[in-house]
């Protein structure tokens, strides 16, 4: 669904937590107060007084909640494999990087980085530590892009693949909560 702007201070409590959570990823409790919500979501995003809701419609919203989908005919789900629920990387072990401007060619690239897993997108910040899910991390880890060099003397172009996003890591989370980790999402996938 197409999301329009909406200036924050026209925003509703409720469309200030979904952009936070929803969109920017934020932690919240349910005891958060509007207030909490709105300095989260300003500090977040460098003050900027423009959040992103769903238009609203006519059309009933689409939920996920209430009784359990009906199975499929034919298809067959193994019961052994417990399922996980989306938590957009809440319970993730977390990972602190630090991404540069980038110099490409002479041209600096000194925007935001947007990485998107399973469907969910995370905005990274350039220029400043960053604390960010493992799932974000491993993304970021294996992204690539082609740089294409000219040889000058014969013409030819030769294309390397080069780390789309270069990033430093300032902190891991440790080895037995990755691990733990792996174990949980690994295993909730269908074979």
């Amino acid at each position: 669904m197409k999301m329009q702007p909406l200036p924050i201070l026209d925003a509703t409590e409720a469309q200030r937590r979904s952009f936070a959570t929803d969109f920017l990823g934020l932690d919240l409790e349910p005891t958060d107060t509007d207030e909490t919500i709105f300095a989260k979501i300003m500090a977040a995003t460098n003050n900027n007084e423009t959040i992103y809701v769903q238009p609203e419609s006519d059309e009933p919203a689409h939920s996920q909640a209430g009784s359990p989908p009906q199975p499929v005919a034919g298809a067959t789900r193994p019961e052994d494999v417990q399922r996980m629920q989306g938590t957009l990387g809440r319970d993730d072990p977390k990972v602190t990087i630090f991404i540069n401007n980038e110099d490409r060619n002479g041209e600096i690239y000194d925007r935001d980085v947007a990485v998107g897993v399973n469907g969910t997108v995370w905005q990274l910040r350039r220029n400043m530590p960053l604390t960010i899910p493992y799932r974000v991390y491993e993304a970021l880890k294996v992204a690539v892009r082609d740089s294409i060099t000219h040889n000058p003397n014969t013409g030819e172009e030769h294309s390397t693949p080069v780390s789309a996003v270069p990033f430093n890591v300032q902190s891991m989370p440790p080895a037995a909560e990755v691990a733990a980790w792996h174990e949980r999402v690994d295993s909730a996938f269908c074979p």
